[in-house]
């Protein structure tokens, strides 16, 4: 690490042909006077460069060096822009008093009577330092995704600065360049439009608390029916709701709205406002902002080109979604890993399907959760289709003395054959992965039914196998729904590549705009939320 004053030498010697250049005349001066640096001259008080010049020092040389050290902040409106937005940031999901806004201020003020080199050129640094920084902010994200939370495995992000810089130089405005130059992916620009409303929703008062009692049914009269009602004229207000001559009357106009919100925070949609929906009638805006910044924090992090045709999986939201041409053809349920069991997070391709598949037991679940019922009763697992391999040899369950053996002591390989009690059911879509995760169907279909679906050992179940096949293996000629179906009934085990692999993303977002343009907000079933809140917000 360099001291103030080495670090404070090393910053000069990289400006030192920006000060000389950066004036309205154009001028040189000769190399001595490059080199000096007088502190008398600085525009305010205090350390001349601070950590954020120094850090972006190269970068800042190799753009004025190959732009012939034209400013791209004095004499334009740049600055005065860059510092609106920074007071703003909190609408870009981003904390103003990240910023220097002050300072910055401070800087402007005295350009007019910062007629000396050095001065100018200090001006001109501390700006193009701290774009860079709300630029990074914006389109990368505050944090590295690995140290907020190591169960996040996206791929490094980086930006360009210097084209950052180029494109700066060349934009209308600050508004202009942050247009491109923030997520464009539509998840995070819905987000950010929603975040907005919600801040207006707080400069208002925010909405109201509705007191603790009794479970709340459809035909009940009573004032907390009233608190409801105002509640939701906030967030989920309709014509209904408002012209309602008995406000403390719980009638099917406040039936259909209690419904709505229901859907939209993933709880079951019975019109009935018990523990749950009260509890998340009661999150204040506050709350609910933090909760769509901490997830706007997490789109920055993901990758910027998703592509065009995909699959997503949000683990927060429990849905899968199929994308071509940026637009959802389908979506369906699924089932994510347990907390204990979580489904990861990251990108792949999804390369083959597997039609009457093998589950191929992991050896934890053998021997921790299997290996135990087999010592017990050695055919415990036989009429679910399952056998043992052990040096290429196929052995069944029963013939086998489990009592022996051990989580270290373990030389088998269990999986169970094709059928109906498959774990992994009829399909399997495989992006080989160092996870061993992937989507496959299941013969538990009565876990689709909850609208909590954290039930799996990290692979992600689809409601839909057989939709999804058809979909996934359109490009992919001879392998329609009939010959799909077909297959499937012979239960013999086939593998279909794809012509082309076709990407994945597993992501985690607790909130999502969904297609009624409300906001939506989903549990955080696996507290990566509470980490990054609380870096956030501590």
């Amino acid at each position: 690490m360099l001291d103030k004053h080495a670090s404070t030498n090393f910053i000069i010697r990289i400006f030192s042909a920006l000060f000389s250049l950066l004036m309205v005349s154009n001028q040189t001066v000769c190399a001595q006077e490059q080199l000096e640096f007088d502190k008398s001259k600085l525009p305010v008080d205090g350390p001349a460069f601070p950590a954020q010049v120094l850090k972006t020092a190269e970068i800042l040389k190799a753009f004025y060096k190959k732009t012939d050290m034209q400013s791209i902040w004095l004499g334009t409106d740049h600055m005065s822009q860059l510092i609106a937005r920074m007071r703003r940031a909190k609408f870009d999901g981003l904390n103003p008093n990240d910023y220097p806004i002050a300072k910055l201020e401070k800087l402007h003020g005295v350009l007019d009577r910062a007629v000396d080199k050095q001065s100018r050129a200090i001006i001109e640094a501390w700006f193009s330092a701290y774009f860079l920084q709300y630029v990074s902010d914006i389109k990368l994200g505050r944090f590295k995704p690995r140290k907020v939370d190591p169960g996040l495995h996206w791929k490094k992000k980086v930006i360009d600065e210097l084209q950052a810089l180029e494109d700066l130089s060349r934009a209308k405005s600050i508004g202009t360049f942050f247009e491109r130059w923030e997520p464009q992916n539509p998840a995070y620009l819905a987000l950010k439009r929603i975040l907005s409303g919600y801040y207006d929703i707080e400069k208002k008062g925010g909405w109201p608390m509705i007191s603790d009692g009794d479970v709340i049914k459809p035909g009940t009269t009573s004032s907390r029916v009233a608190e409801v009602r105002s509640r939701l004229l906030v967030t989920d207000n309709s014509s209904s709701l408002a012209a309602n001559s008995n406000p403390d009357e719980y009638g099917s106009d406040l039936l259909e709205a209690v419904k709505v919100f229901q859907g939209r925070h993933g709880l079951e949609k019975d019109g009935v406002i018990g523990k749950s929906t009260l509890r998340e009638m009661n999150v204040s805006v506050t709350q609910r902002i933090r909760q769509l910044v901490v997830s706007m924090e997490r789109w920055r992090w993901m990758p910027e080109d998703y592509g065009t045709h995909f699959i997503g999986v949000n683990i927060a939201r429990y849905k899968l979604f199929y994308i071509r041409d940026m637009r959802v053809e389908d979506e369906m349920r699924v089932v994510v890993g347990k907390p204990y069991h979580r489904t990861p997070v990251f990108s792949n391709e999804i390369k083959f399907i597997v039609l009457n598949p093998y589950w191929n037991v992991p050896r934890s679940i053998a021997t921790n959760e299997m290996l135990p019922k087999l010592k017990a009763n050695s055919s415990a697992y036989s009429a679910g289709g399952f056998e043992a391999l052990r040096d290429g040899k196929i052995y069944d369950l029963a013939s086998i003395s489990w009592s022996q053996y051990s989580g270290k002591v373990f030389p088998f390989r269990l999986r169970q054959k094709p059928g109906p009690k498959n774990a992994l059911g009829r399909i399997k879509f495989m992006f080989p992965n160092q996870f061993n995760v992937y989507l496959h169907d299941t013969p538990a279909r009565k876990k689709f039914e909850s609208a909590a679906r954290a039930f799996s050992h990290g692979c992600v179940r689809v409601q839909r196998p057989v939709d999804l096949a058809v979909r996934v293996l359109s490009d992919v000629s001879g392998w329609d729904r009939e010959r799909i179906q077909a297959v499937l009934a012979s239960g013999v085990r086939t593998i279909v590549k794809l012509i082309k692999p076709l990407k994945i993303h597993i992501i985690y977002s607790t909130a999502w705009i969904g297609i009624d343009g409300k906001a939506h907000f989903g549990r955080d079933i696996y507290k990566r939320d509470k980490k990054l809140y609380h870096i956030l917000y501590q």
